[in-house]
């Protein structure tokens, strides 16, 4: 924990960050374990297609990413490690020549990561550079990445459009103002057409204009509730989730809202709060609420169902694929349940060190990376 004194040196928002995960790690201490696992039932049906365990140590939101017929994963001390996708045998890696502040964000052709020190570096699919961008600013979360675009968001409240093709800076936008107190985690952002939508602190959701850099609506999916700042903190938590019509997103003792994409008004709500985000497949939603219970619910209907069985698991983003639903966790689990009840159908375990981010998903295959540095290949089909 830092001291009193380090603290008081640090700017003001950044010190309330600090003292928050230092006051959040000491409770965390104090909690009871966790249950044991439940029983599975179909284990022999899920097992991995591979793993790959050379990629290196990586932090909390560091994920991999699907380029063509390869898995790219960046590691803390920057070195970018390519597999086949469909065997994990090492293909070849890059050197960034510097530690690394997040996972890889990618289109397909063009593989995106940032530096501790706050530069944007980009590379080609055959691994070449194509340019190198300073934002002067700490970066926790993976680039996102379109066919002419790169964003990045900084814990500034910063969010910087870079062009695609030499990382030349269309715009900056910052949010106005910059709660006090404000979560540390890896919140990516997400394109649709010509819009960038972002969660921000204060449980707001903005659809900012790729063109103009402006928002073309910014809406508060809930309101804060307590008397202490720590009570009243409700960041979106994860990723906006979008579909044809509408644009989801759950904030941190919160709420869960589901937004008109065109004009940002509310069709949707429910009072269920996260710290790990949600999945949105057709009306369905999944989400781990303030209560490490598993929910699935319908948009506009009541809860479809409720786990209960991985309390204090720490866990990541569910994900809904087809019939199943996975997870990973910070015990370096990575779990399958039904989607369609929540009945516990496999539990796999590459190199028991936490998984950092929650399932990237490419032709029903959920690939997972390791705080201990192994890629994992989950089929789900």
């Amino acid at each position: 924990m830092r001291s009193v004194a380090e603290l008081a040196r640090m700017p003001a928002r950044v010190a309330l960050v600090g003292l928050l995960l230092a006051v959040l790690a000491g409770c965390a201490t104090k909690r009871p374990d966790p249950p044991p696992y439940p029983q599975v039932t179909a284990s022999a049906q899920f097992r991995a297609q591979w793993t790959y365990g050379g990629v290196g140590r990586a932090g909390s939101g560091f994920a991999p990413a699907v380029v063509g017929d390869e898995v790219w994963a960046a590691s803390d001390s920057g070195r970018i490690s390519i597999v086949d996708a469909g065997n994990g045998r090492f293909k070849r890696s890059i050197e960034s020549g510097t530690r690394l502040a997040a996972g890889v964000g990618s289109d397909g052709q063009l593989q995106v990561v940032v530096t501790r020190d706050g530069d944007v570096l980009a590379f080609d699919r055959s691994g070449k550079r194509r340019w190198r961008s300073p934002l002067g600013a700490e970066v926790t979360t993976a680039p996102s990445v379109s066919d002419h675009a790169v964003a990045v968001r900084a814990i500034d409240g910063r969010i910087v459009l870079l062009e695609a093709d030499d990382g030349t800076i269309r715009w900056t936008w910052r949010q106005q103002p910059l709660p006090a107190l404000t979560l540390r985690q890896s919140s990516p952002m997400v394109f649709d057409d010509d819009v960038l939508f972002a969660g921000l602190p204060g449980a707001r959701l903005v659809a900012l204009d790729l063109k103009l850099g402006a928002p073309r609506w910014e809406q508060i999916i809930a309101s804060a509730r307590g008397a202490t700042e720590l009570e009243r903190l409700i960041d979106v938590a994860g990723a906006p989730t979008v579909d044809d019509e509408r644009v989801c997103a759950i904030a941190y003792q919160g709420r869960l809202a589901c937004l008109r994409k065109d004009d940002g008004r509310v069709v949707w709500a429910r009072d269920v709060a996260s710290a790990y985000g949600m999945s949105l497949v057709d009306d369905r939603i999944a989400t781990i609420d303030g209560a490490d219970r598993v929910l699935a619910l319908r948009i506009g209907g009541d809860e479809l169902w409720r786990q209960d069985a991985y309390v204090r698991r720490a866990m990541t983003r569910p994900v809904l694929v087809g019939d199943y639903l996975v997870f990973g966790d910070r015990a370096g689990s990575i779990h399958v349940l039904s989607a369609g009840d929540g009945t516990p159908l496999a539990r796999v375990s590459p190199d028991g060190k936490a998984i950092t981010a929650a399932a990237v998903m490419s032709q029903r295959v959920a690939y997972f990376q390791t705080a201990g540095g192994s890629l994992v290949a989950l089929p789900l089909r």
